[in-house]
């Protein structure tokens, strides 16, 4: 019964932590990962904006204003 509920704090918890990976002090160490998913998610999203209101926490492309989940990027 709450399963989309809980996917969507899940979802939002995740974005929030890898917005956090992307700063100054741990964006470096966060590119040096074992993790390709996560190295890529980084390169992706390297100069992406936070959008953070109700409908949940993504991002948007600086340029064009294209708001992106993270789970959406390829």
């Amino acid at each position: 019964m709450h399963t989309p509920a809980y996917r969507k704090a899940g979802a939002n918890l995740a974005a929030n932590v890898f917005a956090m990976l992307r700063l100054d002090d741990f964006r470096a160490r966060t590119a040096e990962s074992p993790y390709p998913r996560l190295r890529n998610l980084l390169a992706a999203l390297k100069d992406a904006e936070i959008v953070a209101d109700g409908r949940g926490f993504r991002f948007a492309d600086p340029v064009t204003g294209k708001e992106i989940w993270l789970a959406d990027v390829p």
